[in-house]
């Protein structure tokens, strides 16, 4: 932000300038302060946060027992593999579904497992909003082991394709055996419109919190510019997030090809750092 400073001119001193040709006005203003940036590898641990939260708590859909239904994949058909044992109850009127993961595996990375559970509830006056509870879900993909705790509100409207998603106190933690370094701890509160009217392409846009080991950052998605998934690509083709820390500020945008990610710290120069290649 830009400050001006308007400067009243001395009763002496105004003859004195008029009569040189001067017109009343000091001519020497400060200098604009310089942007404050959020350093890059800050912004891109947000947006990996952010993904990863968003992505990485839908990790058991590759299980035949989730549907798709914006970014829920809610658990709503029988167990059909021996790994997930499924409880239902019914009190007060919603219906608890509990889901243990038992060392359930995937074809995409070995070793890999899945364990713990998640509680999905919904009302049974109301069965298009749901609460997705994650307790202990544990996902070791190689070196990987991530575990998601946390809950997630999704209030869906299945005519128009859309739904409301509200995070609450979401975690994610990574432990790499292999590359410590990189172990990290994510704590996350969003409130986001998913739309995924059109066939093969789903969008988020909204606002969201995210802790990224110690650094606190804000998120806005503009609904002109959504994070925008596509068939064949585990990251988003299209979309803009706008990151804030205290004064601070930078942005980021995907594009193709896949895994194309620009950061541009404010004041400084786009970077284009190097993601990992999606799984097949």
């Amino acid at each position: 932000m830009t400050f001006t400073k308007s400067y009243r001119l001395l009763p002496l001193a105004l003859p004195f300038l008029l009569a040189c040709g001067g017109s009343g006005q000091d001519s020497r203003q400060p200098a604009p302060p310089a942007p404050q940036a959020i350093p890059a590898d800050e912004a891109q641990a947000a947006i990996w946060g952010f993904l990863t939260l968003e992505h990485g708590t839908t990790i058991a859909s590759q299980m035949p027992t989730f549907v798709r239904a914006g970014d829920a994949q809610l658990l709503v058909s029988p167990p059909t593999v021996s790994c997930i044992t499924q409880v239902t109850s019914t009190k007060e009127g919603r219906t608890f579904i509990l889901y243990t993961f038992n060392n359930c595996g995937d074809v995409m990375v070995t070793p890999n497992s899945l364990s713990g559970t998640i509680s999905v509830s919904f009302s049974n006056l109301a069965p298009t909003s749901y609460t997705v509870e994650y307790n202990h879900l544990v996902a070791t993909r190689g070196s990987q082991i991530w575990e998601f705790n946390g809950t997630k509100t999704l209030n869906i409207n299945p005519a128009a394709k859309q739904a409301i998603l509200i995070a609450t106190n979401l975690s994610a933690v990574l432990t790499d055996s292999a590359h410590p370094e990189l172990n990290r701890s994510y704590l996350y509160n969003a409130n986001l419109n998913a739309d995924w009217a059109t066939a093969d392409t789903f969008k988020l846009a909204g606002g969201y919190n995210l802790v990224a080991n110690t650094h606190t950052l804000g998120g806005v998605i503009a609904s002109a510019t959504p994070m925008t998934w596509t068939a064949g690509c585990c990251y988003p083709t299209s979309g803009s997030i706008s990151l804030t820390k205290d004064a601070a500020s930078a942005s980021a945008a995907f594009s193709l090809p896949c895994g194309t990610l620009t950061i541009t710290p404010a004041g400084q120069a786009p970077l284009k750092p190097q993601l990992p290649t999606c799984a097949q």
